[in-house]
């Protein structure tokens, strides 16, 4: 009956989610889970206890602090050798602000969702609030970055236009309009 499945929704012991699964499955479907109708117990899993959440979740965090050190090292070498790499209205800015974004903050935050209950105990809503805080300083970080690009070339264009450099409007359509042809 409806009342005796709400009863057992609401009890979450094991064995009452073993007693639903049973009563869930068909005669027509057999139904197999991969954890062969045991509960597992996710807060005593442990680092090594998963090996495959452990090897993604400390290749994810490696492979991002690799990446910002390698665009740290490549726009410091490459683009700003003399001056100062994280100066506002600058172009080395916006590439670095775009890689901490989407290359660093927001897989640690992938990973941390995957894994930091299981892997470090830590409880479901502090991965969560932890999570979200990391995605929401990314997309505020990849939007400063876009940002200090939209000033890069507004700069740009004043000067241009101080200088009599610039093309002007038609010109610069003239081959993009061609292009189209």
């Amino acid at each position: 009956s409806f009342g005796a499945l709400v009863d057992m929704l609401q009890d979450s012991s094991p064995s009452a989610q073993r007693n639903l699964m049973a009563e869930d499955s068909s005669d027509d479907v057999e139904r197999t889970s991969l954890t062969a109708g045991k509960i597992p117990d996710v807060a005593s899993a442990g680092p090594f206890k998963r090996p495959g959440v452990l090897i993604s979740a400390v290749g994810t965090h490696v492979a991002a602090v690799a990446l910002l050190a390698m665009m740290w090292h490549t726009l410091k070498k490459a683009l700003s050798p003399e001056a100062p790499l994280l100066t506002w209205r600058t172009f080395p800015l916006h590439p670095f602000l775009m890689t901490l974004a989407f290359g660093f903050l927001s897989p640690v935050a992938a990973a941390a969702w995957r894994s930091y209950e299981h892997l470090l105990g830590f409880t479901h809503r502090q991965v969560k609030v932890f999570h979200g805080v990391l995605m929401g300083v990314a997309a505020l970080t990849g939007l400063l970055g876009v940002i200090d690009m939209w000033l890069v070339h507004e700069d740009g264009a004043a000067a241009q236009a101080a200088t009599r450099a610039s093309p002007g409007p038609r010109r610069r359509l003239r081959p993009a309009s061609l292009h189209g042809v």
